[in-house]
């Protein structure tokens, strides 16, 4: 694996987070519109709950000790069966460190850190992020996975650990 850490954040680094969360949402607002605020900043609303409820939690990504990324991580329950899983709700590594296996080694490292019940969701329209996480996880996992599709997203369940 290349030189990755992954480190809980805890609320003194809401502000990098928010940060890094502006060129996510900027390349995100691609697959799913999002107005711009006159400031030219765009809003994530659920930032806040990261470091309120016990159910969620985020991290850096760092490569060689420079970061690189983050992660926030929501731990659910299925309404249909009462089932906990582990929701990967956002993931993002800056582009000047793509294509460089440092997204695929965070995963993996994130996901032996907590291992569990995982869905990974992934909008229809965004072909990349499907290959880029079925490549992951079908490595991860070699080929263990379920993948659904329901309302526009694609969702890949696998056990980690």
């Amino acid at each position: 694996m290349s030189e990755v850490s992954i480190l809980p954040a805890d609320e003194s680094h809401k502000l990098t987070i928010a940060n890094l969360l502006q060129y996510y949402l900027y390349d995100f607002s691609e697959f799913e519109p999002s107005e711009m605020n006159d400031d030219g900043s765009f809003d994530y609303p659920y930032l806040d709950f990261y470091w309120r409820d016990p159910g969620r939690s985020a991290y850096l990504i760092y490569h060689r000790e420079e970061l690189a990324g983050f992660a926030l991580v929501h731990q659910e329950k299925d309404p249909n069966n009462g089932e906990e899983f582990l929701d990967l709700t956002e993931f993002f590594i800056v582009r000047s460190l793509r294509r460089q296996k440092l997204g695929m080694d965070a995963a993996i490292k994130l996901w032996n850190q907590l291992p569990g019940l995982w869905h990974i969701k992934v909008l229809s329209s965004n072909k990349v992020a499907q290959a880029f996480w079925k490549h992951v996880i079908s490595s991860y996992r070699d080929e263990r996975y379920e993948l659904s599709i329901t309302d526009g997203e694609f969702c890949f369940q696998f056990m980690s650990g």
